[in-house]
C-alpha cells in the first residue's frame, strides 16, 4: 500500500463516527418514550485488587435494578431527571450507595462505585463530575488505591490541562521521571535500557537503531486517554524492566455519541516569522511524506559501486539531485488540526481520531571540544560564536592558541539549524459484545512523524589547523504502527473465570533518505573557503531500519471467597510469546574529487558538484558503504506466569514467579554480500522473575505497601555485535561485545499513601535497586578516532525517595475551594563500580552515578478553575537536576547537563449558554527559557535555548 493510501484510510477510519447518539444496552425499566431524560453512568472497582467488576447489579433505591455492569465495569442508564439514592450491590461484596446523585435532562452524571469483598473495610469514592469517566483524575487514583503494584498515573484530564503535544511531556510530571533528550524516560534515574513501553497492554517498537527504546516524542498527547508507570513488578507484567513499565492507553471508547474538531496555532520567540534555513524537497513533505523526491536514484545499482568504470560511475553521480545547500525561507507559525468521536450503534462500538500538527524550530548552539594536555584541559575544536567565547572568557585563552586572524567574529559562528516537524497521528478501534459476559476488540494505532532538518556550523577545526563550514541537509520519516485484536470473556459455568486474550502485532520503520553534508576550510584568513574533500565531504546517506513485534498472549482470572468471605482470593495465570524482528540498512556514497586541475574549489557546493563536473576527471561517486552498516536481528521471549492475590481484612498478599525464556541473536554483515557468512551474535537464558509484595491498610483511605522482586535488563542488538560501526549521523565509533550477559535487578519499593479524598492524595515511597552485572559504556583507545564499547561491570546501587501530594486548599478558607495543588518531589543516588582499570578501559572516573540520573527532580502544578466562568487555569513548574550524559575518557572528565527549570502556563475557556460546545485554550511553554547547558569539568561544551512558545486553539463539539 503506497502512502496516500495509508493517508486517506487514516482519515477514513478516524472520521468513523456517526451523528446519534448512544443506544442503552443495559437499562431495565426504560423512561416513557419522548421524554427528556438523563443519562447515568459510572464504573464499579474492585477495592482488593482495583480491577473493574462486571455483573454489578446498578439499583435506583425505591425503583429496583435498573441496570448491570459490563464486562468493563461500567453501565449506563436513562433515568428522568431528579435526585436519586443509586446502589451497587454483587454477590460476596459489601453493597454501597451514593446519596443525591442529580440526573438533568439531556446531560450526563457520572458516578463510581468501589466495592468491598465481605469482611473488609470500605473506603468510599464518589464522583461528582460530568466527564468521561475512563480519563477522570478520581478511576485513576481509585484505581491507584487498589492496585497490585506501586503505581502513579496521569488522566486524560490531566493530559488536556498539559502544555506537552508528547507523550514524554506529559510523563516528566510524573512523580521519579525524567526524560533525555526531550523523549528518553529514566524512571527512578534507570535509563531506558531499565524501562519498557506498552501500548494498549502490547509492547511497542522502535525507530531508533542503536536503541530499543520508544521515542516518547512520537505519541502525541491528543490521542491519549491515561498514561500509567508501573514501578514495581508483578508477574503478570513483562519482566524486562526494573525502573518502570509505562503503559500507554490510547482513545477509549465513548459512553454517549460524541464529535469534536479543533485547531490551534503556535508561535516560538526565536523561530516564527523569522529566518529559517530550508531546502526544495518532496511535494508531500506537508503531510510528513517526503521521501518520494528524495530516493536512491533508480539508476544505482544494488552492487557496490566499486565494480564499476568511470563511465559508470559519471551517469550515477549525475543522476543525484543537484541540492547541497540550505537556503533561506521564512518560518510560519506551527499548527495543529484534530478530529475525535465516537458513537455506540447496538451491540458495536466506535471511536475514531486523527490529528495533524507542524512544528517549526530554530536553534543556536554553542560547542566547544576539548583534550588534555599533561594536567590540563584545553580546547581543541570551536564551534561557537564569538559572543559566546568573549562571555564565557575562552576568547582570551584561545588569543594564545590561534592566530588572531582565526578569531574574528564573522569565522566563529557556531550552530546554526532549522528544524520542521510534520506529525500525523490516528486511532480507530472497534469492539462488539456478544453479551454482557462475551467481548472483541480490534484496536489500531498509528503515529507518523517527518522531520526535515538543515543545519550550517562553522568555527576552528584543531585536526586541521583551519576554520571550516559544515552543511547538512537531513531529512527522516519515523512511523509507529500497533494493531491489536482481543477478547474478554467470563464464563459462569467456571465460577466467573475471566479469559482474556490478544493477538498484537506492532511494526515500526525508520526511513532517512539522501543525507547531504558538504565541508569547505578557511584557505585564507581573508573569508575565502575551498572545498574539503576529506571526512564526510561530498556524503549522499542513506538509512532505513524495520522493526516487527508479534505478540500473542492469554490470561486466566478467578475471583475465590473464603471463610464465608472474610478470605477473598484472587488467582491469576497466563502466558506469551513475543517474536521481535529488526533490520537495519545504511548506504554511504561520497563525491570525491579525482582531479582538480581545471575545478574551482572556491564554488558554493551545487556549482562545484554540478553534473557538469561529475565526470572521470572532475568528480566521481565513491563507494563508502562500511561492512557492518548492516544487521538484522531477532529476539524471543516465550512467558509464562502465575500469582495470587490473597485479601484477609486489612492484610493483602500479592505474589507469584514469571518464567521467561529468551533467545536473541543478531547477524552483523556486509549489505552487498549477504550471502557471506555474517558475524553472529547472541545469547539464550532461562529467567525465574518472583516477586512478593504485601499491602497494609492502615485506615479505609490509607495504604502501607512493600514489594519485593527480581527482573532483567537484556542487551541491545548493536551490543552484541562485534564488529566496529560508525553512527549513522557522525560521531565516534561503537564496537559491541558479544560475551555481554544480561543483568539481573533486585527491586526493593515501599509506599506510604493516604487518598485523603477522592481527588487528593499524599504519598511518600522509598526504592532501593541492586544491579547485578550492569552494562555500562566504556572507552577504547585507537590511533584516528575514540571507539564506545560495552562491557558488564561489577555492580550498582540506585535508591532514593520520592514525595507526593495532590491537595484542595479548600481547608485554608472557602475562597480557595478551587484551587488544586499537585506537587511531587524525587531524590535518587547511585553508584557504579567499573570494577579494575583493564588495558581497553580508559575511563577517566570509575566509580560514579548512573548516566543520565538526576539527583533531583521537582514538579508542581497549581491549578484554578472558576466554574460559573466556565475557566480553568494552571501553571506547571518542572525543574530535572544535574545529571551526567557521557563518560568521560582519557583525563577528560565527565559531561554534566546542568539542572534545568521550566515554567508553562495553561488557560481554557468554556463557553456558555448556547456556545457551550465551543472551548478556548492558551498555553504558553517555556516561559523561564533558560539556556541548557552541557559541562565537561567546569568548561562550557554545547549551550543552546529553545524559545518560548505560546498557542491560541480552540475547540468544537458537535455534539
Amino acid at each position: 500500500m503506497n502512502k496516500q493510501r495509508i493517508v486517506y484510510s487514516l482519515l477514513l477510519l478516524g472520521l468513523v463516527v456517526f451523528p446519534c447518539r448512544a443506544q442503552n444496552t443495559l437499562v431495565g425499566d426504560m423512561p416513557a418514550k419522548g421524554s427528556a431524560t438523563g443519562t447515568l453512568e459510572g464504573v464499579v472497582l474492585d477495592v482488593s485488587n482495583g480491577q473493574k467488576l462486571p455483573r454489578v447489579d446498578i439499583e435506583v433505591v425505591g425503583q429496583g435494578v435498573v441496570g448491570q455492569t459490563d464486562l468493563d465495569g461500567y453501565f449506563s442508564v436513562k433515568l428522568q431527571p431528579g435526585t436519586y439514592q443509586i446502589r451497587a450491590s454483587r454477590t460476596g461484596y459489601q453493597s454501597q450507595t451514593i446519596e443525591s446523585v442529580e440526573v438533568t435532562a439531556r446531560q450526563v452524571a457520572s458516578v463510581e462505585f468501589a466495592l468491598s469483598p465481605q469482611g473488609q473495610v470500605l473506603g468510599e469514592v464518589v464522583v461528582t463530575a460530568a466527564a468521561s469517566i475512563a480519563a477522570s483524575e478520581i478511576v485513576m487514583l481509585a484505581e491507584r488505591k487498589a492496585a497490585t503494584t506501586i503505581n502513579d498515573a496521569i488522566s486524560a484530564r490531566e493530559i488536556k490541562a498539559d502544555t506537552s503535544s508528547h507523550a514524554a511531556g506529559v510523563l516528566q510530571r510524573m512523580p521519579g521521571i525524567t526524560v533525555a533528550q526531550d523523549k528518553y524516560v529514566f524512571v527512578r534515574g534507570l535509563n531506558e535500557r531499565y524501562s519498557n513501553t506498552v501500548l494498549n497492554d502490547a509492547m511497542l517498537p522502535t525507530t531508533e537503531p542503536d536503541r530499543r527504546v520508544v521515542p516518547m516524542d512520537l505519541i502525541p498527547t491528543s490521542l491519549l486517554d491515561n498514561v500509567k508507570v508501573l514501578k514495581s513488578f508483578t508477574p503478570d507484567q513483562p519482566g524486562e524492566f526494573s525502573g518502570g513499565l509505562v503503559k500507554i492507553q490510547a482513545t477509549e471508547f465513548p459512553s454517549t455519541g460524541t464529535l469534536k474538531v479543533s485547531a490551534s496555532y503556535g508561535f516560538n520567540s526565536q523561530t516564527t516569522f523569522d529566518d529559517i534555513q530550508t531546502y526544495p524537497g518532496d511535494r508531500l513533505d506537508w503531510l510528513g511524506f517526503g521521501t518520494g523526491r528524495r530516493r536512491l536514484p533508480a539508476i544505482i545499482p544494488s552492487q557496490s559501486l566499486t565494480r564499476f568504470g568511470p563511465d559508470d560511475l559519471t551517469r550515477f553521480g549525475r543522476a543525484f539531485e543537484n541540492i547541497w545547500q540550505p537556503r533561506r525561507g521564512n518560518a510560519r507559525p506551527n499548527q495543529s488540526y484534530g478530529v475525535s468521536g465516537g458513537t455506540t450503534i447496538g451491540r458495536w462500538g466506535l471511536v475514531g481520531a486523527l490529528n495533524y500538527s507542524n512544528k517549526l524550530q530554530n536553534l543556536d548552539e554553542n560547542r566547544v571540544f576539548y583534550v588534555r594536555v599533561g594536567d590540563q584541559v584545553v580546547p581543541r575544536s570551536i564551534f561557537a560564536n564569538h559572543q559566546f567565547l568573549s562571555e564565557r572568557g575562552l576568547l582570551r585563552e584561545l588569543s594564545g592558541l590561534l592566530p588572531e586572524e582565526f578569531l574574528k567574529p564573522e569565522l566563529l559562528r557556531g550552530y546554526q539549524s532549522s528544524s520542521n516537524t510534520v506529525r500525523l497521528g490516528g486511532t480507530a478501534n472497534v469492539a462488539y459484545k456478544f453479551s454482557n459476559n462475551h467481548k472483541l476488540l480490534l484496536k489500531n494505532f498509528y503515529t507518523h512523524d517527518g522531520t526535515d532538518q538543515a543545519r550550517t556550523y562553522q568555527g576552528w577545526y584543531e585536526s586541521r589547523y583551519a576554520v571550516i563550514r559544515n552543511q547538512r541537509l537531513r531529512y527522516q520519516e519515523e512511523t509507529i504502527y500497533s494493531g491489536q485484536l482481543s477478547g474478554d470473556h467470563l464464563f459462569s459455568r467456571l465460577g466467573d473465570s475471566l479469559v482474556t486474550w490478544r493477538l498484537n502485532y506492532a511494526r515500526a520503520t525508520l526511513d532517512e533518505p539522501d543525507l547531504r553534508e558538504t565541508i569547505y576550510e578557511l584557505d585564507d584568513p581573508a573569508g575565502q573557503f575551498r572545498f574539503f574533500s576529506q571526512l564526510q565531504s561530498g556524503l549522499r546517506l542513506f538509512n532505513a531500519m524495520d522493526e516487527n513485534i508479534r505478540e500473542p498472549a492469554v490470561d486466566w482470572s478467578k475471583f475465590v471467597f473464603l471463610s464465608n468471605g472474610k478470605l477473598t482470593l484472587n488467582l491469576k495465570a497466563g502466558a506469551a510469546y513475543s517474536n521481535r524482528d529488526r533490520s537495519f540498512n545504511s548506504r554511504r556514497i561520497r563525491l570525491i574529487a579525482t582531479r582538480l586541475r581545471g575545478i574551482n574549489l572556491f564554488l558554493p557546493p551545487e556549482q562545484l558538484l554540478a553534473p557538469q563536473n561529475i565526470r572521470p576527471d572532475g568528480f566521481l561517486p565513491f563507494e563508502e558503504t562500511r561492512p557492518t552498516d548492516a544487521y538484522q536481528g531477532i529476539h524471543d521471549i516465550t512467558a509464562g506466569y502465575a500469582m495470587a492475590d490473597l485479601t484477609m481484612k486489612k492484610w493483602r498478599f500479592i505474589g507469584g514467579l514469571r518464567a521467561e525464556r529468551s533467545n536473541q541473536r543478531v547477524d552483523t554483515f556486509d549489505p552487498f554480500t549477504p550471502n557471506r557468512r555474517p558475524v553472529t551474535a547472541g545469547q539464550k537464558e532461562t529467567d525465574l522473575m518472583p516477586s512478593l509484595a504485601v499491602v497494609y491498610g492502615l485506615t479505609g483511605q490509607m495504604n502501607l505497601r512493600v514489594s519485593f522482586s527480581q527482573t532483567v535488563a537484556r542487551p541491545q542488538f548493536r551490543e552484541l555485535s562485534p564488529f566496529e560501526f560508525t553512527d549513522v549521523t557522525g560521531g565516534p565509533s561503537q564496537r559491541g561485545n558479544p560475551e555481554l550477559l544480561r543483568s539481573t535487578i533486585r527491586n526493593f519499593d515501599s509506599r506510604w499513601e493516604w487518598f485523603i479524598s477522592p481527588r487528593e492524595v499524599l504519598a511518600v515511597s522509598f526504592f532501593y535497586k541492586r544491579l547485578i552485572n550492569p552494562i555500562e559504556q566504556i572507552i577504547q583507545p585507537s590511533n584516528e578516532t575514540t571507539i564506545l564499547s560495552y562491557r558488564n561491570v561489577n555492580a550498582a546501587n540506585n535508591w532514593g525517595l520520592e514525595f507526593e501530594v495532590r491537595k484542595n486548599m479548600g481547608f485554608l478558607s472557602s475562597r480557595l475551594e478551587n484551587l488544586n495543588v499537585t506537587s511531587n518531589y524525587t531524590f535518587v543516588d547511585s553508584q557504579v563500580d567499573i570494577g579494575k582499570q583493564g588495558p581497553l578501559n580508559v575511563l577517566t572516573t570509575l566509580r560514579r552515578p548512573l548516566v543520565g540520573q538526576s539527583r533531583h527532580a521537582f514538579n508542581s502544578s497549581v491549578g484554578y478553575e472558576i466554574p460559573r466562568w466556565g475557566m480553568e487555569t494552571r501553571a506547571l513548574f518542572n525543574y530535572i537536576g544535574s545529571r551526567i550524559t557521557d563518560v568521560g575518557g582519557f583525563g577528560l572528565p565527565d559531561i554534566i547537563e546542568d539542572g534545568i527549570p521550566s515554567l508553562d502556563f495553561y488557560v481554557s475557556k468554556r463557553f456558555l449558554g448556547e456556545a457551550k460546545n465551543l472551548e478556548l485554550k492558551f498555553s504558553a511553554e517555556n516561559l523561564i527559557n533558560r539556556e541548557i547547558r552541557f559541562n565537561q569539568g567546569n568548561r562550557p561544551y554545547y549551550y543552546f535555548r529553545r524559545g518560548r512558545t505560546f498557542s491560541l486553539g480552540l475547540s468544537y463539539t458537535l455534539f
